[in-house]
């Protein structure tokens, strides 16, 4: 089948990397960029059957992706951290915030 005919929303690395590059992920916010990483990753996995590497590549890719973007949104929102933080020092695998060697183990 023809690639436009099966896949509706057309999204490729390149065009997010232009739009990064652009700065419409700015105005349009992290929902855009989001939307248009997950479509990269959906028009492969929609175009390439299950029985192509293709497929594979991009489902394992999406779930990266995923597990990254987590860690990048904890990063970026400081109440979380500091609640994350907390909790790591009441589990004794965290010393005091700014004390001498305090920090997560073997990061200091």
């Amino acid at each position: 089948q023809a690639y436009n005919a099966v896949v509706k929303r057309q999204v490729d690395i390149p065009m997010v990397m232009d739009r990064l590059l652009g700065g419409s992920y700015i105005r349009g916010g992290r929902k855009d960029f989001l939307r248009d990483i997950r479509s990269v990753f959906s028009n492969a996995m929609m175009f390439h059957g299950e029985e192509e590497v293709v497929h594979h590549m991009a489902k394992e890719l999406s779930a990266l992706f995923e597990r990254e973007w987590e860690v990048v949104m904890r990063l970026l929102d400081p109440d979380k951290m500091k609640k994350e933080a907390t909790k790591l020092q009441e589990a004794g695998e965290m010393g005091p915030l700014g004390s001498e060697g305090g920090g997560v183990e073997g990061c200091q």
